[in-house]
């Protein structure tokens, strides 16, 4: 089975009663290209002295939380992106993005 790559990988290889749905879908997820999310988190984990896998690890050692707060703002504000969506991005709850926002205004 080949890689699916874009949306329109899915669709082609969807049902055709499938393929209304995904689209909708992959626009309401997507809007914006994952190398951005991924160029922001990159960003911060440099300006850090971290890795990007170490942010978006399960780790709660405090320098990296402070990392990843940081890149959830960072994404929120420049993005716009919804809180479940960053939350899926770093593996975490969207309470938990929340808390990370509240963190990072507060600093």
């Amino acid at each position: 089975m080949q890689a699916i790559n874009t949306p329109g990988d899915v669709c082609a290889q969807a049902p055709s009663r499938w393929r209304d749905v995904l689209l909708v879908d992959s626009r309401h997820y997507a809007k914006a290209p994952r190398e951005k999310r991924m160029a922001i988190i990159a960003r911060v984990a440099t300006a850090h002295s971290v890795t990007v896998a170490e942010l978006l690890g399960p780790s709660h050692v405090r320098k990296l939380a402070y990392a990843r707060w940081e890149a959830m703002a960072e994404i929120k504000a420049e993005l716009g992106d919804s809180l479940s969506a960053i939350g899926r991005l770093f593996n975490r709850d969207h309470t938990s993005v929340m808390h990370g926002l509240r963190k990072v205004a507060a600093l």
